[in-house]
């Protein structure tokens, strides 16, 4: 059966190498080629099928709007920047034509990410994240979450307001926590099959369980312990706002060597707001991860409670939120690789996990 060629270059053609950067299948289509390098990409398939340029220009062709969706997230995740696409020359069977961005029949893919700067880490350079995309089509990868985390993650980069960074941001925890909760609930019915277990759809077990794995006995407030410490939230904000910005930037390195060892803690930031949470029994590094960002969720982000459309630039509110998603951006960029590697979640997570379940489950054994 003849076989009809396509080739889509976006803005200009790669310096590309004798082999794509990613090569992939879409459906019964095999050896889908990805070419990607800073501000430009170029694809590369072959089907049966003979499809028109209007095929390509109306996203009709579901293929191609998969793979310029893979194109722009890749862009992202190896220049920490958007794909700004001006240009689309599209091959089929060497029949070319071009398309500018000024033209009617462009076709655009409106991205959250165009004006994104990300640093990624060097753990994002993980085989493990882009065999997730490149191995799976939006309807399925879309319902994944650790592609969840990942995707408001990088949202939360194309944000200008802190509100909604915030958003973004435990958006993406809360998907973190709940796909290691989700593996936790696997692999405790893969050893305990005569029993059940369900706590990752409850956001205080699942964090509870993981907040474990750092620190044994440690656990999310319940709502009647947040009611009694009300007046001590309201303290800790104070202080908290009160922080300068060199503080703030420092805030979540002190607080992990604080978790890791507390006894030669001498930052007099984390010594004074360990002394203000201490009825929490819980580390400031914790703390600061969930208790309090779930705090603020739950102040500013039910439908009962009016959002802040107006914020000064000295609000506390505001202070509040600047450093939640400072602290916030800096957990998720070091964790979220993680999760997509094989066996992330180890012997020990389970155990200090099993332990949290046990204290408020009696039916984890």
């Amino acid at each position: 059966m003849k076989k009809h060629n396509y080739h889509i270059v976006v803005n200009c053609s790669c310096s590309k190498s004798s082999s794509p950067n990613h090569i992939y299948s879409y459906g019964g289509t095999k050896n889908v080629c990805i070419w990607v390098s800073k501000n430009r990409a170029e694809l590369i398939f072959s089907m049966s099928v003979l499809k028109t340029h209007s095929d390509f220009t109306t996203f009709k062709l579901q293929l191609f709007l998969d793979a310029f969706r893979k194109i722009h997230l890749i862009h992202v995740l190896e220049y920490g920047c958007g794909l700004h696409v001006n240009r689309l020359d599209i091959h089929i069977d060497g029949d070319m034509r071009s398309y500018e961005k000024a033209c009617s029949d462009f076709p655009f893919l409106y991205s959250m990410l165009n004006n994104a700067t990300v640093e990624f880490g060097q753990s994002w350079s993980n085989e493990h994240i882009y065999k997730c995309i490149l191995g799976s089509p939006k309807s399925q990868y879309e319902r994944d979450q650790r592609v969840s985390s990942l995707f408001s993650f990088l949202a939360s980069k194309g944000k200008k307001y802190e509100l909604d960074r915030f958003s973004c941001l435990w958006t993406s925890l809360n998907a973190y926590y709940s796909h290691y909760a989700k593996c936790f609930e696997v692999l405790y019915t893969s050893r305990n099959p005569s029993k059940t277990l369900s706590i990752a759809t409850n956001d205080s077990k699942s964090m509870s369980a993981l907040m474990a794995t750092y620190c044994s006995g440690s656990h999310l407030l319940s709502k009647k312990e947040r009611n009694v410490f009300r007046a001590k939230f309201h303290e800790t904000e104070r202080f908290l706002s009160s922080l300068m910005p060199q503080e703030v930037d420092e805030l979540y390195s002190v607080a992990y060597n604080d978790l890791i060892n507390p006894e030669k803690t001498d930052n007099k930031c984390i010594l004074e707001l360990n002394e203000l949470i201490k009825p929490f029994n819980q580390p400031a590094f914790l703390f600061l991860l969930f208790e309090f960002p779930y705090y603020l969720r739950c102040n500013f982000m039910h439908g009962n409670i009016a959002t802040l459309l107006f914020m000064a630039y000295n609000d506390k509110e505001l202070k509040m939120f600047r450093l939640v998603n400072a602290y916030l951006d800096h957990y998720l960029k070091e964790n979220i690789p993680n999760i997509f590697e094989p066996g992330f979640l180890t012997e020990d997570n389970y155990i200090s996990m099993l332990s949290s379940v046990s204290s408020t489950n009696n039916s984890a054994k």
